[in-house]
């Protein structure tokens, strides 16, 4: 086997965005940092939340989805920040 199907062959899968990285790499620098900062205002804004006492459940995970879904995240990432 060339040694270059060797290193496509041991390329692992990017944690976010699920496409291909390096061989040494598990996710895309700039799908970490994307996630870094949304994960953080995902957890702000719950926290806020809970701090108020002053917000609607369902309103408050749809807003929480739809941050998830632009940094590469799920029900879980949201349930996790809850």
């Amino acid at each position: 086997m060339p040694l270059t199907a060797l290193l496509k062959s041991a390329a692992d899968t990017c944690r976010h965005c699920r496409r291909r990285t390096g061989v040494l790499t598990r996710t895309h620098r700039e799908c970490q940092e994307v996630f870094s900062a949304d994960w953080s205002q995902i957890v702000f804004i719950a926290a806020e939340a809970a701090r108020t006492h002053q917000f609607d459940e369902k309103t408050l995970q749809i807003e929480l989805a739809e941050i998830a879904d632009r940094c590469y995240g799920d029900g879980a990432t949201v349930n996790a920040a809850l």
